[in-house]
């Protein structure tokens, strides 16, 4: 008799000795964990915060001083001048969060680690 697959939705005969159905909405038995999935998840959370403080770390000083500036100015209380070259440099740091996305989704991916240490020998 015939079997059907049902991770990869093929047929296979009964004389096929490595047929295994599996059903990957199966739950864990008594007393198993799933750890890999827990460890996926963490490390998912913490890519998603390195992105976060990184984002902040590059938004918040010129939305900072825009909001002193904007109340500051409204009230009439800014006494002070600010160098064009920190506004420049403030609202180039903008950029930042979009270089180093790359940068931090390569760096928690071992398999880019690996290759990046066996480049980086064959060069030095």
């Amino acid at each position: 008799s015939s079997g059907i697959n049902a991770e990869y939705g093929t047929t296979t005969t009964a004389d096929s000795n490595d047929f295994k159905c599996t059903n990957s909405d199966s739950k864990p038995a008594r007393g198993e964990s799933r750890p890999v999935r827990h460890e996926k998840a963490t490390k998912a959370a913490m890519t998603t915060s390195v992105v976060l403080i990184v984002f902040l770390l590059a938004w918040m000083p010129s939305t900072l001083l825009e909001i002193v500036m904007l109340v500051g100015h409204k009230i009439g209380t800014v006494q002070f001048r600010i160098p064009i070259i920190v506004i420049q440099i403030l609202h180039n740091l903008h950029y930042l969060p979009s270089a180093a996305n790359p940068i931090i989704y390569a760096g928690r991916r071992r398999i880019i680690l690996e290759e990046i240490e066996r480049l980086w020998k064959c060069w030095v």
